[in-house]
């Protein structure tokens, strides 16, 4: 166990929280000024812990900026696409998915992204990539069954 564990397992309840209070709030309100209203408070948070966490960092605040275009597009699509839409959808889903089936198509994230990985990029899995996956899908089929 070292400090990353504790990070680990710290980012998980953390999800897992969100995504109850998400289950509770999402049919009471629209999604779109509740998704806002959510990233605002994480960007602000973030801003927050970026100034305690490295308070000399921030004195050029050009540094923040994307240097090149290729870094704007990237930081674009991060935030638009990944972020700001993904949790958009996530709101509108859990405006009729029960927190326990949210939470499963989560846990499945890297079983996606290796799909996907495979689809788009070619990469193969080892061994070992493909008894993690086997052992998440399980997981998730079981969590149903039980």
């Amino acid at each position: 166990p070292n400090v990353g564990d504790a990070w680990s397992v710290a980012a998980a309840a953390a999800s897992a929280l969100f995504i109850l209070r998400l289950e509770a709030v999402a049919p009471l309100h629209d999604p779109a000024p509740l998704n806002l209203a959510s990233m605002l408070t994480v960007s602000i948070l973030s801003l927050g812990w970026a100034l305690v966490s490295d308070p000399n960092g921030l004195q050029n605040p050009a540094d923040l900026l994307p240097a090149s275009p290729q870094a704007w597009e990237a930081a674009l699509y991060l935030g638009l696409v990944t972020t700001a839409l993904t949790s958009f959808l996530q709101t509108i889903g859990q405006r009729t998915i029960k927190a326990e089936n949210a939470a499963i198509i989560y846990a499945l994230d890297p079983v996606y992204a290796a799909g996907f990985s495979y689809l788009l990029l070619g990469e193969q899995l080892g061994p070992l990539g493909f008894a993690g996956g086997g052992l998440l899908v399980a997981a998730a089929v079981g969590s149903q069954l039980w």
